[in-house]
């Protein structure tokens, strides 16, 4: 068996404070949570006992010279703290965005296709069972290629305005849907060239004139198309947050509804419910695993930041899109 990890996890903010308390101790098999840093030293609190804490980046570093650190820090921190570390040598397993521009993230990836390293960005919804087993039935070719990939997300969520989701100008792409286009390209294997966005407020919720309401029509290299809508401003919800997908293929669909996979295999037959292996209900576990998994392996981890990238760029170009007021057909795929 292979030595446990020394892991350092960098922010214990609002979300950083789950990866303390839940994250890194269901993760104690295959690490050991050495340190914690915030600058604020009441943040410090959601820390375990026993685990080192500092209020320096550096001294905690200097001190503990862990194996992988959990990047956890606001978006506008991130390439910053990810460029020292990666200089240093160290491995990062840095929280989703890349970055909160694609001047930095662009940035940050010319970076590392220079000098190397590892880093892992923490897109974690591809690591839920139902999108594992959904992916592992798609590559067995066993109903065929794909034709269609439909996600429709529907949640009555509040703006938590005093944390990083309330000064989205895009709180929906950059926060939540972000998730489901690496989703959709993890399942698909394919990659967009052509993507029409279209967002609009909702000025009854809480989110009043910033756009948590969005619709995508994507097109990828080998023709497969993905629709999408997705509202945090629902009246009430309707998906989990995983959202609700059905993938069109030659010998059926794959249909995904609030995390449970259903296989239609016949034009009026009922589905086939299919099992799923059991597994975290909380991605960010076995994301994290499989980041010491790749780092123990001398590998590159799934999401690492030259494919994040991609998913990254996908919803820049979504952006642009619905910013610029594109109508179908007539986007650039330039960006891709």
């Amino acid at each position: 068996m292979m030595d446990k990890l020394q892991v350092l996890l960098l922010g214990v903010g609002n979300f950083g404070a789950s990866w303390a308390a839940e994250v890194i101790p269901a993760c104690m098999d295959v690490c050991t949570f050495a340190a914690a840093v915030d600058r604020q030293s009441d943040r410090l609190a959601h820390v375990p006992e026993g685990v080192a804490c500092f209020m320096d980046l550096d001294a905690a570093l200097e001190k503990v010279r862990p194996q992988l650190v959990i990047n956890v820090t606001p978006p506008h921190l991130h390439t910053e703290h990810n460029l020292h570390l990666l200089s240093l040598g160290y491995p990062v397993l840095c929280e989703k965005p890349i970055a909160d521009n694609e001047k930095d993230a662009e940035a940050l990836f010319a970076y590392y296709q220079a000098n190397g390293g590892f880093l892992m960005i923490g897109d974690n919804y591809r690591y839920a069972p139902v999108f594992r087993e959904c992916r592992r039935i798609i590559k067995s070719g066993t109903i065929g290629a794909i034709h269609s990939v439909q996600c429709h997300f529907r949640r009555c969520h509040p703006d938590f305005s005093a944390y990083y989701h309330g000064k989205l100008a895009q709180p929906l792409l950059t926060d939540v849907t972000v998730h489901h286009l690496d989703v959709a390209r993890y399942l698909m294997g394919d990659e967009p060239v052509q993507t029409c966005c279209e967002t609009w407020d909702a000025p009854h919720s809480w989110y009043g004139h910033r756009p948590a309401n969005a619709t995508i029509q994507s097109k990828t290299s080998k023709g497969i198309h993905f629709s999408y809508f997705g509202t945090l401003a629902a009246p009430a919800s309707t998906t989990d947050w995983n959202g609700d997908w059905d993938i069109e293929c030659d010998g059926g669909v794959l249909q995904i509804r609030k995390s449970q996979l259903s296989l239609y295999a016949q034009p009026d037959g009922e589905p086939t419910s299919i099992p799923l292996a059991k597994g975290e209900i909380e991605s960010r576990i076995p994301m994290l695993k499989e980041a010491i998994s790749a780092l123990q392996a001398g590998q590159k981890a799934e999401s690492d930041l030259a494919d994040n990238i991609k998913t990254y760029r996908w919803l820049q170009s979504a952006i642009v899109s619905s910013e610029n007021r594109k109508e179908l057909g007539t986007c650039s795929s330039e960006t891709f």
